[in-house]
C-alpha cells in the first residue's frame, strides 16, 4: 500500500512579499481542470482537493509579482501567516504564478491517488467478466476503479476509470495489454481501443520481466533515497521512491535508475513505472513505459533535472534545475 507521510510541524514559507517575519501558510488554485479550487496546506489530506505546502513550496516566487487589480474570481491566492491575502485574478497572471498554479494542480491529481479496494468489472459476457477479473488479480492493488466492455457486439473498447493520476492511467494501459492478449489465447473478441482518463488508445503486446529488482534496490540504496514499493505487477516492475531532495537526485541519480531497469534484450517487453516523491511523501517526477506507449509528469521545476526527454509546447521554456553541478 502506498505511504503517505502527512507533514506534522506547520510550513512556513518565507518570501520577499511583506514582513521577513510573514510567512506563506496556504495557496489557493482554480483547478485547470474545472473542478473548482484546490489548496497547499502544511497538513494536507490525499483527498484529490489539497497537496502539502512543502511539495510545492519550490516554486513560489522568492518575491512575489504585483498583484493587478483583476475583477471577477481570483485565480491563485497565496495566503500568510498574518492573515495577508495576495490575490491574482485571471486578467494578468504572472508567468510565474502561472506556474504554481499548474503546480498545485498536477500535484493534486497525483498525490492523491491511492490505490482503491475494489474494481468494478461491467459489460460484456459473464466469460470476458472472468477473464478480465483473473488479470486483475494478477495486478494486485491497483487504481482502476472500474472497467467496461463495451459494446455488447463486434470488438472491445475497455473503458478505464483509474482516476487522472499517471500511476491510474499506466495501470490501465497495463490491464489493456494483458487482457487483450489473454482475450486472443482464449478465442474471445478481440480490443480495438482503451479510453480512460488519458486518452483513447490501442492496446500492445505484453512480455515478463528480466529486470533485477536488486540491481535497482542498490541504485537507490547508493542514492541515499527510500525505497516506498519496489514489486513485480503482472510481469511489469513498479518502483516508488522517496527521497528529501528531489532535485539532486534526479539530476545525479535518474540516469542510474533508467539504466537498471532497462530490459536486458532489445526483444524484452517488459512495461515499467517510476514514481519519485518528495520528504513530504508527495509525488514529484514520475514515468511509465510499455512495449507500445509511454507516459511522463513532473512537477515544472523538476523537467530539466530528470532523465527522460519528452517533446514541449512551442514557445515552452524549462525551468533551470535547482541543483547543483
Amino acid at each position: 500500500m502506498r505511504l503517505v507521510l502527512l507533514v506534522v510541524s506547520v510550513a512556513l514559507v518565507a518570501v520577499g512579499c511583506g514582513s521577513k517575519h510573514d510567512a506563506i501558510v496556504g495557496i489557493r488554485a482554480l483547478d485547470l481542470g474545472g473542478s473548482g479550487t484546490l489548496v497547499a496546506v502544511a497538513q494536507a489530506r490525499a483527498n484529490g482537493r489539497q497537496a502539502p505546502l512543502e511539495s510545492i513550496a519550490p516554486l513560489i516566487p522568492r518575491r512575489l509579482p504585483r498583484a493587478t487589480v483583476c475583477a471577477g474570481r481570483a485565480v491563485v491566492v497565496i495566503v500568510f501567516a498574518s492573515g495577508k491575502r495576495v490575490r491574482y485574478g485571471s486578467c494578468d497572471l504572472p508567468a510565474s504564478i502561472r506556474t504554481l498554479q499548474l503546480a498545485l494542480t498536477g500535484e493534486v491529481r497525483q498525490w492523491s491517488a491511492a490505490p482503491t479496494p475494489t474494481t468494478r468489472i461491467a459489460g460484456g459476457t459473464g466469460r470476458e467478466r472472468a477473464a478480465l477479473g483473473r488479470v486483475l488479480r494478477r495486478l494486485g492493488q491497483t487504481r482502476i476503479r472500474s472497467v467496461r466492455l463495451e459494446p455488447n457486439v463486434g470488438p472491445v473498447t475497455l473503458r478505464v476509470d483509474a482516476g487522472p493520476a499517471l500511476r491510474g492511467q499506466w495501470e490501465s494501459s497495463l490491464l489493456a495489454d494483458l487482457y487483450a492478449a489473454e482475450a486472443d489465447r482464449l478465442g474471445m473478441r478481440t480490443v480495438a481501443y482503451v479510453a480512460s482518463n488519458g486518452g483513447t488508445w490501442s492496446p500492445g503486446a505484453v512480455g515478463g520481466a528480466s529486470i533485477s529488482l536488486t540491481t535497482v534496490r542498490d541504485v537507490i540504496a547508493s542514492a541515499g533515497a527510500q525505497i516506498v514499493e519496489l514489486r513485480h505487477q503482472a510481469g511489469a516492475v513498479a518502483v516508488t521512491l522517496r527521497t528529501e531532495h528531489p532535485a539532486a537526485f534526479l539530476k545525479h541519480h535518474g540516469r542510474g535508475l533508467v539504466m537498471a531497469l532497462r530490459p536486458k534484450s532489445s526483444f524484452d517487453l517488459t512495461s515499467v513505472y517510476v514514481g519519485v516523491q518528495d520528504g513530504a511523501g508527495a509525488l514529484v517526477y514520475a514515468w511509465g513505459w510499455l512495449p507500445a506507449q509511454g507516459m511522463f509528469w513532473t512537477r515544472p521545476d523538476l523537467d530539466a533535472c530528470g532523465p527522460i526527454s519528452h517533446s514541449m509546447p512551442v514557445g515552452a521554456r524549462e525551468l533551470p534545475c535547482a541543483a547543483t553541478a
